[in-house]
This record gives structure tokens, C-alpha cells and sequence, in this order.
């Protein structure tokens, strides 16, 4: 039995666009794709996962199938070992109707195929489940390498009751995290984005003029008919709790009334909202000069661990441990 809860925490100048890759990847739709296909790749991983084990590879992961003329050959690697190939015939008709298929919807179905292991008792192990976890990681990474992007993955325990609070509460801020890109649906109209992109890039500037690479931004709020945000640091978060905040006034009255409208008071909604249009902010900053993209993008990282603590705070899922003190502006 596995009691271990494993999940995926992307780092790095990029691991927004990961994240990204990650959810498309995990959504591939595969409802049109034969089910004899799907089968197919299931097979496939519970095959190569088995003669992973059977020698002991550490830190092992599968790369996505090539589709060879007689059947799939799976490239494996593994910590400190050459890598190797697996090969695993298959029907012609079968690898033709893959082969037709966009190469991104075959790295997809077979992410998924990869995943559903997880529920397949024979598989229901740490060690099987960290080498699902290496696989999507090494799938999510080849694609963000393509694009000339650059992050890295790790596998962490996100078990409650794991090595202490600290473990816990970064695995679960990165669920938060990863719980924003639920929100893409969002019907938000352009007044909106206008006064919150605004806000965000003087929020930002300020926060460089007086912290540089060490601020941090702070959740966004509704006073009247303006809208704040402050920022600080990690260590006055850690000690003072002091920030700083900034205000604009919307020329559109009835942006503040609107905003409060879409997010209904949810803080994960308004903070996917927010980190989204900081994101933007980071990016026309960095475009801009006014700082370095690596500086940008450390900001924002930090600022996003800060954001979902605070919603767990709020929400009293975290252990309140100093990197998930709520700040006060």
C-alpha cells in the first residue's frame, strides 16, 4: 500500500509556462482516439514501468513513445545510467491511426496513459508513482526545452503527515498554485484587466525602486472605488509584517463594483486573476528595461508561494509557518 501523496513543483525563469504545458498535457482530449490506441499505450507504460523496476533504476522516467514501423519504442532514463530503449510491438493499423495523429495529442494520451497507473493496484507503490511523476516531468520539460524555455521539476511529498510541517505546506501551496489554472472560463471584461494590469505595474515598479529582487507583492484590494496593493519582503513578512501600499483610481467608477462582482470574495479566483495580471506586468517590465526578465520572473515566483499561502492561511489549511504569515499593508 502507498500512503505517500507525491506531487510535481515546477521551478525556475519559466515554470509558469510548465504549469501551462503540464494542465494541456493532462487534457489532452482522447475521446476520438480509437480505445484499442489508448489501450495500446497503457500497455505500453505498464510494460516499461515493470522492467524499470525488475532492475532498480533510481530516479527513473520514460520518455513519450516513438511510433517505429512494427510497434513503440520508449526511450527510459534513469540517475547516473546511459539511456536505454524499450521496444513493445504493436498492429500496423494501430501505430498508422497514432501516427496520424498531432504529435502533442500522442504525448498527451500517452501522459494520461502514464497517469492512470496511479489507480491500477499492481502499480499502487512510491516508487511507481515516482516514476509516473519523473515521466510527465520529462514530457512537460522536452516540450518547454522546444520552446526555448527553461524550468526544472521536482518530485515532493505532499503528505500531511510527512517530514514535518514544512514539506506539507509547500506541497500544498503548489496545489493552490496549480488550482488557479482552473479558472481560465473567466468572462472578464477589458476595464477590468485595464485597472488591474495599472495597478500591477506600479505596484511592481515601486516594489523594485524600494526592495529590488527581494519584493514581494501583496494579494490586490477593493477600497471604494479605487483598488491597492502593497509589497514587502520575505523578511519583513517574517518579522515586522510591515508592506507598503499603492492605490490608483480607475477613471471608470464602476471597475471596483465590477471586479468584486467577478470574484464574489473568492480568494482563489481573485488570486488567479491577480497572479495572472502580475504575470503580464513581469513580462512588460522585463521588455521594457525597466528590469532584468531573470529578476521579473524571481519576483513573481515568490510573490505566487506568497499569494497561496495566504489563501491557505485564510483558509486554515496551512501549518502557519513564517513563509505563509499574512501580510498587513
Amino acid at each position: 500500500m502507498n500512503d505517500a501523496r507525491l506531487d510535481l513543483a515546477f521551478t525556475g525563469p519559466d515554470h509558469d509556462r510548465a504549469e501551462e504545458i503540464f494542465t494541456a498535457l493532462t487534457r489532452t482530449p482522447v475521446d476520438d482516439i480509437n480505445p484499442e490506441a489508448l489501450d495500446l499505450l497503457l500497455q505500453t507504460a505498464a510494460g516499461s514501468v515493470d522492467q524499470i523496476r525488475a532492475v532498480e533504476m533510481t530516479d527513473a522516467f520514460l520518455q513519450p513513445p516513438v511510433i517505429d514501423d512494427n510497434g513503440l519504442i520508449v526511450a527510459v532514463g534513469a540517475q547516473g545510467m546511459e539511456p536505454r530503449q524499450l521496444f513493445v510491438e504493436a498492429p500496423g493499423e494501430l501505430l498508422d491511426e497514432l501516427r496520424a495523429l498531432p504529435r502533442t495529442t500522442v504525448t498527451g494520451a500517452w501522459i494520461q496513459a502514464v497517469l492512470a497507473l496511479h489507480s491500477v493496484d499492481a502499480f499502487a507503490t512510491e516508487e511507481v508513482d515516482r516514476i509516473v511523476l519523473h515521466s510527465v516531468a520529462a514530457a512537460v520539460l522536452d516540450q518547454l526545452a522546444a520552446e526555448g524555455r527553461e524550468a526544472q521539476a521536482q518530485v515532493i511529498d505532499i503528505t500531511d503527515e510527512s517530514d514535518g510541517a514544512e514539506a506539507g505546506d509547500r506541497g500544498r501551496i503548489v496545489e493552490v498554485r496549480r488550482s488557479w489554472r482552473d479558472h481560465g472560463h473567466l468572462d472578464i471584461d477589458q476595464g477590468v484587466i485595464t485597472a488591474l494590469f495599472a495597478l500591477a505595474v506600479q505596484v511592481f515598479t515601486e516594489a523594485l525602486a524600494e526592495h529590488g529582487a527581494e519584493a514581494i507583492l501583496l494579494p490586490y484590494e477593493v477600497a471604494g472605488n479605487d483598488l491597492a496593493a502593497g509589497y514587502t519582503t520575505l523578511e519583513n513578512l517574517e518579522t515586522t509584517g510591515i508592506a507598503k501600499t499603492t492605490m490608483i483610481s480607475p477613471t471608470d467608477a464602476t471597475v471596483s463594483g465590477r471586479l468584486t462582482g467577478l470574484t464574489g470574495g473568492n480568494a482563489n479566483l481573485a488570486n488567479a486573476l491577480w497572479f495572472d495580471i502580475l504575470a503580464a506586468a513581469a513580462d512588460h517590465l522585463g521588455q521594457t528595461g525597466t528590469t532584468t526578465p531573470e529578476i521579473a520572473a524571481k519576483i513573481l515566483d515568490v510573490t505566487g508561494d506568497c499569494l497561496a499561502a495566504t489563501e491557505l492561511v485564510e483558509a486554515g489549511g496551512a501549518s502557519g509557518s513564517g513563509e505563509a504569515t499574512e501580510p498587513t499593508a
